[in-house]
């Protein structure tokens, strides 16, 4: 399992105000994004995930999910679009077998599955960190 935090924006004006406040086009989804102040400090390290037409759902690293909504909150005005919370479980599939959110975190091809129900040989959370470290992916935090 990746730990995660989850953030969807939803709405008519979503994808332009995405496309104003993230460091990648939303045309690209899905892609790595950043949320930045205007000072261009990183707020959050983000994926972007394009869920339908109106829909996104941001992916950033756990406890930033807050910081990333009241940072988009404050920066609506205008924008016809909903900024709130969700819940989801985030897995990662090694392989390239599987549909998924790409994931190049680990040095080899993988995806992220959302909420799907884990097979009985998941590696854990420090196995994948072991991973990640390897690659030499930085990571928010470490």
């Amino acid at each position: 399992m990746r730990p995660r935090d989850y953030v969807a924006v939803r709405g008519p004006d979503a994808a332009d105000f995405l496309d104003r406040m993230l460091s990648n086009d939303v045309a690209q989804a899905p892609c790595p994004a950043l949320l930045l102040t205007p000072k261009a400090r990183v707020i959050a390290p983000l994926v972007l995930v394009r869920r339908g037409d109106g829909d996104f759902l941001l992916l950033t690293e756990p406890g930033l999910g807050e910081a990333v909504r009241s940072t988009l909150l404050r920066a609506r005005f205008a924008a016809k679009c909903e900024i709130e919370p969700e819940e989801h479980s985030s897995l990662v599939v090694f392989g390239g077998e599987v549909e998924g959110i790409p994931n190049g975190e680990y040095g080899e091809p993988a995806v992220e599955v959302l909420d799907t129900e884990p097979p009985a040989d998941v590696l854990d959370e420090e196995e994948l960190e072991r991973r990640r470290i390897e690659a030499g992916t930085p990571r928010w935090g470490r």
